[in-house]
């Protein structure tokens, strides 16, 4: 086969660029679109990456964890087998069992010197660049970034060319994450709230019997009363306003003096509101 190029295919729209890039540039026989079953991805993600494969005639090849540890391969299934939502600081475990312990193990049995991996990251990104390159480097593994180093990048135009619809995800959440992310901050918690009440209840469900909150040190049964509030403001539910304006907007709009024992100010702390950062397949 010679020299494989490695496309992290994740469902979202920058890998998919991606693909569609790299395979232009090295053809068939010499690409790969790699991607891990995790069945929490909304249907229309899984819609949109099947699509844009077939249109490109391309394979997608999986690498996925156990399934029988982890029914369902959900991150909602990880969290119940082990109790737990992280497992050390920065360590979330639906990611490091789910996609990057597979991710590696592929890449042991596959990968061989002067292959190249593949990322959707673009030039806003140079941090995340920066810190995969890195990882990756350490291990012996070769990282590209076309989005960002390529010339001519193709953007979302590219959708319209072929006529395949983005996923519906976007029109909340930023990322083609999973619907209720573990490694969501209040925002993005906030907008499954609302929008995806089902997946909500879930998981505050999961909390209770583990002992175990996703947030630092509230429950998201303890959020719901102030999520109604939020939700009272008007304000638009969604992902897409920068996390520290979307809060200043909130706080200005609420009448803290009515909303009981807290002020919901004394939630909102930097950790907080930081913005949810798309999945990887490495931590």
């Amino acid at each position: 086969m010679g020299v494989k190029h490695i496309v992290c295919y994740s469902g979202g729209v920058s890998s998919a660029l991606v693909g569609a890039m790299v395979l232009k540039k090295y053809g068939y026989k010499n690409t790969i679109w790699l991607n891990h079953v995790v069945n929490a991805e909304p249907k229309d993600v899984e819609r949109f990456e099947k699509e844009f494969a077939e249109y490109h005639n391309m394979f997608i090849t999986y690498a996925n964890a156990d399934e029988s540890k982890y029914p369902g391969l959900t991150p909602y299934s990880v969290a119940k087998v082990r109790k737990c939502f992280q497992n050390g600081p920065n360590r979330i475990l639906c990611t490091a069992i789910l996609k990057t312990e597979p991710f590696y193990k592929w890449l042991k049995e596959n990968y061989e010197e002067g292959d190249v991996i593949y990322y959707g990251f673009d030039s806003n990104e140079t941090n995340r660049i920066q810190r995969r390159s890195s990882i990756l480097a350490s291990s012996g593994y070769k990282s590209d970034y076309p989005l960002a180093f390529w010339p001519n990048p193709l953007d979302e135009t590219y959708l319209d060319e072929i006529g395949i619809k983005k996923p519906m995800q976007y029109q909340v959440f930023k990322h083609a994450n999973c619907r209720g992310c573990i490694k969501g901050k209040l925002q993005h918690w906030l907008c499954v709230y609302v929008h995806d009440r089902e997946t909500y209840d879930k998981f505050a469900e999961l909390e209770e019997q583990i002992g175990y909150t996703i947030q630092r040190d509230k429950s998201l049964n303890e959020l719901r009363s102030y999520f109604d509030e939020v939700v009272k403001t008007g304000i638009e539910i969604t992902e897409h306003k920068e996390s520290a304006s979307f809060w200043a907007e909130v706080k200005k709009q609420l009448e803290y003096k009515k909303m009981g024992q807290k002020s919901l100010s004394s939630f909102w702390t930097k950790e907080e509101t930081e913005e949810t950062k798309p999945c990887e397949c490495l931590i």
